[in-house]
């Protein structure tokens, strides 16, 4: 979920608009009625994770019909442009362009820091095994204090974290 997870959920909800966002509830499988861990998004998208596909597949399915990589999309995909986006060639390009000028990648920290935080949300929805309520503002779940305990741990003394 958090290895190649992180990825095909990036693609995704950039391709989505959701990149600078979090979901507002995950919710886990519950047989056939509801089989995928979904995540709801404010603005009423749907994400979904199969934990048994192929890694590092990603499906779109839209109004217009569906596209999945690395399968061959049955819908051509519209061109998105990608803000920010400096370097030649690949993400890899960006990066390296962005390590010789110290300007900021198309894909910095905060969006990176909100792809993963979708992974680690729906392994809590996992092991808890019921629906959350997620505020992605405020980064927490309103009003459960067990799922909040899996956002983070107590550190070793002396070590401590300043927010």
């Amino acid at each position: 979920m958090c290895n190649w997870g992180a990825h095909c959920f990036g693609g995704a909800l950039f391709a989505a608009g959701l990149h600078e966002t979090g979901p507002v509830q995950v919710i886990p499988p519950r047989g056939p009625e509801q089989p995928l861990l979904t995540y709801v998004y404010a603005n009423g998208v749907r994400v979904y994770h199969a934990p048994k596909k192929i890694p590092g597949q990603i499906l779109f399915r839209g109004t217009a019909g569906e596209a999945s990589e690395p399968l061959k999309p049955r819908i051509q995909a519209p061109k998105i442009d990608i803000p920010n986006y400096k370097g030649g060639g690949s993400i890899m390009g960006d990066f390296l362009h962005c390590l010789r000028t110290r300007q900021r990648p198309f894909r910095d920290i905060e969006i990176a820091h909100r792809t993963v935080s979708v992974c680690h949300l729906g392994n809590i929805a996992y092991w808890l095994n019921r629906p959350l309520e997620w505020d992605p503002v405020a980064e927490t779940f309103p009003r459960d204090a067990e799922a909040c305990r899996w956002l983070d741990r107590p550190r070793r003394a002396p070590w401590a974290l300043n927010v």
